[in-house]
């Protein structure tokens, strides 16, 4: 079956994050954003597939900390 999850991110710092979902090695721009002190973000993830959920620090300029908390929830 389908993979059905919930995702928060709690974030503090002075700077902030980007949440991205890959499959297959692309960047799959269509499953929306996560952004930060957002809370049970649903997600449907097709079964038999491999995916990666890649966190980056958004551009901005100087020194920037980004501590951070993902929380991924099964939502059956």
């Amino acid at each position: 079956p389908d993979a059905r999850l919930n995702l928060s991110l709690a974030c503090t710092g002075n700077g902030a994050l980007t949440v991205e979902l890959w499959q297959g090695g692309t960047r799959l721009p269509g499953w929306g954003a996560l952004d930060c002190g957002e809370t049970r973000k649903p997600i449907l993830l097709p079964a038999g597939q491999v995916y990666l959920l890649q966190l980056v620090p958004a551009a901005g300029e100087g020194l920037r900390l980004i501590a951070y908390t993902l929380t991924v929830e099964n939502n059956p």
